[in-house]
């Protein structure tokens, strides 16, 4: 069973590095990892973010809209806001926090 969240974390983990090669590549995985989990938006924005990559282009602007949890994020040990029927810990928790920092 695929780790859709864990691969998302390890991949922005990675995106955050500023001295990263080979970006366009790093997105490219990303979005195909938003694609087989289903995230249509996630993966056009993944997507085009590798093409501006690719390219030497500054990235697209993101969205001010945040897609994810919704406000009043659940404690760790209660079900995950996404659905899957996973404690919040084990699934977008790490996620989450990176995406606020």
């Amino acid at each position: 069973e695929a780790d859709y969240p864990r691969a998302e974390a390890i991949l922005r983990r990675a995106l955050e590095r500023p001295n990263l090669e080979h970006r366009d590549v790093v997105l490219e995985r990303l979005a195909s990892v938003y694609r087989e989990w289903g995230k249509p938006d996630e993966q056009a924005a993944a997507a085009a973010e590798a093409q501006a990559a690719r390219l030497g282009r500054p990235a697209p602007a993101k969205p001010t809209v945040r897609q994810g949890p919704p406000p009043g994020k659940p404690g760790r040990n209660e079900p995950c806001w996404c659905g899957s029927g996973r404690k919040y810990k084990h699934c977008h928790m790490h996620a989450d926090r990176l995406a606020e920092s």
